[in-house]
């Protein structure tokens, strides 16, 4: 058993629930394994979920990153709007969506938060006018994401024109 297969199906486990609804048991569970094995790696539940928003955010920043290299402000919109359902992401939907009573799990999800926003500005910014129709864009994207990111079909209209409406109202232009 390794540490990432326990991540991802702690993962799977956590996404779209409570802290409180996954319980150590229903890991080992999904895993085929006994609950006290998970202590050969994890403390308690909240290490656990420290170690899996981790994971999680790196896995999120990663498939960002390869996004970001195709330089399409359309399919970035696009990405960010549909990747955390798609994907079922974890760090995805807490930064997104995700209300935890924990603190400092709160500050662990808000650390890798201020690096999406830092590289989606930069993306942005070679492709809107000025840098507040940048931040305009990508807090206008966060409301969108929130509202699409576990269900799916929150958002009035497919993903797709979306991306094509942001495009054309922030007048984004091709890099020269």
């Amino acid at each position: 058993m390794t540490k990432d297969k326990i991540l991802s199906a702690a993962e799977s486990l956590f996404f779209g629930k409570r802290q409180a609804d996954v319980k150590l048991s229903s890991v080992a569970r999904e895993l085929g394994i006994q609950t006290p094995s998970l202590y050969h790696w994890f403390a308690d539940k909240r290490t656990l979920l420290e170690w899996v928003i981790e994971f999680s955010a790196k896995k999120f920043l990663v498939a960002l990153n390869i996004i970001l290299e195709k330089n399409e402000p359309r399919e970035t919109i696009l990405w960010y709007l549909t990747f955390p359902s798609e994907s079922r992401n974890l760090f995805g939907i807490a930064f997104q969506k995700w209300f935890c009573e924990d603190r400092e799990l709160r500050q662990q999800v808000s650390k890798y938060k201020n690096d999406v926003y830092n590289k989606l500005l930069s993306h942005f910014h070679v492709h809107v006018d000025n840098d507040t129709q940048g931040y305009l864009l990508i807090t206008l994207l966060e409301k969108l994401a929130a509202e699409n990111c576990i269900d799916g079909y929150c958002l009035p209209k497919a993903p797709e024109k979306i991306a094509g409406e942001l495009e054309n109202l922030f007048f984004i232009k091709k890099p020269e």
